[in-house]
């Protein structure tokens, strides 16, 4: 249990709650989450930046409760926290790029969704369906 491990080594917590977050978001615990990212909002990982999936788990929490105003902050901060790594890395390598491509596509696709939630009669929220609900089923194989 998060809470536990926490308690037991102070030191770690801001992994342990980064953990609780992604935990709870998946699991569709709101209240959990909610208290998980309210206490970690100015923790940070290795890299002094606030872990991509607290970003993520926030993105989710905006959409839920239909705040444009904070899921456009967040969305700001969580592509500043990719871009500024993918710069150098790729110059490195495709394989140290890749992760970062990865998680600017999982911004892109929560901001389509979002499109979808915050106006949903415009009409780029109606192709916005219109073209996941293609996609979708290719992707899950169906």
């Amino acid at each position: 249990h998060a809470d536990g491990g926490v308690a037991r080594y102070d030191r770690e917590a801001h992994k342990f709650r980064s953990q609780a977050v992604q935990a709870a978001w998946r699991l569709g615990r709101w209240d959990l989450q909610r208290e998980y990212l309210h206490v970690s909002q100015n923790e940070k990982d290795f890299s002094g930046l606030v872990p991509f999936e607290n970003h993520v788990s926030h993105l989710l929490l905006c959409l839920r409760d239909r705040d444009r105003s904070t899921y456009n902050k967040i969305l700001k901060k969580a592509r500043s926290s990719v871009l500024e790594p993918l710069a150098a890395a790729s110059m490195e390598s495709y394989e140290r790029a890749y992760p970062l491509l990865m998680r600017l596509h999982m911004l892109h696709e929560l901001d389509r969704t979002a499109t979808a939630v915050f106006d949903p009669d415009s009409q780029e929220a109606i192709n916005a369906r219109r073209q996941m609900s293609v996609e979708w089923p290719l992707r899950l194989g169906s």
